[in-house]
């Protein structure tokens, strides 16, 4: 298979699980907040534990030094590799976007009578487009180009930001 398309299926399956932690943190939260840093804490401690199960594989030797390896990586990404730079970048202003939106905008969906709860449903329905998205990235890339499709995917967390205050308008 294309490396885009099992991309788009390992992005599909995070959402997915993503999706699926919304519910029940949306579910939770109606408990109370307490109860949902209890449960987030003790399903941090699970990765712990499967991390203590696990061994380094054997692994070739370095051929060249730690600076050498350095160097050939900041020039494959800053002046060999244009797309893998996009991704780069995108990668970490998205991420950046969604925890600014997690963070920033639970306040102004309460203020239009969102609850918690509810803020869970749409972000599992958040998780749930950007998966359905992901699975045919392949076909919007193949039409599109990839430069074109990540420029795009890093102008969406931006209109996010600027027309989701306008959402109080529709919802009042």
């Amino acid at each position: 298979k294309a490396p885009i398309k099992m991309m788009g299926r390992l992005v599909f399956y995070r959402q997915l699980g993503e999706a699926a932690a919304s519910l029940v943190g949306g579910a939770v939260v109606l408990i109370s907040l307490q109860t949902v840093a209890w449960v987030h804490s003790a399903i941090c401690l699970l990765p712990l534990f499967i991390a203590l199960t696990l061994y380094e594989p054997p692994r070739k030797k370095l051929t060249q030094s730690h600076k050498g390896n350095f160097k050939l990586i900041i020039r494959t990404l800053f002046s060999e590799d244009q797309i893998l730079r996009l991704i780069i970048l995108n990668s970490v202003w998205y991420g950046s976007a969604t925890l600014a939106a997690v963070w920033s905008y639970q306040t102004l969906w309460q203020n239009f009578g969102i609850s918690l709860g509810m803020l869970g449903v749409l972000w599992a329905i958040k998780n749930l487009v950007v998966g359905i998205v992901a699975r045919q990235a392949h076909k919007i890339e193949k039409t599109f180009g990839s430069a074109r499709t990540i420029l795009f995917m890093a102008i969406c967390p931006l209109i996010a930001f600027f027309t989701l205050p306008l959402s109080g308008v529709v919802l009042s």
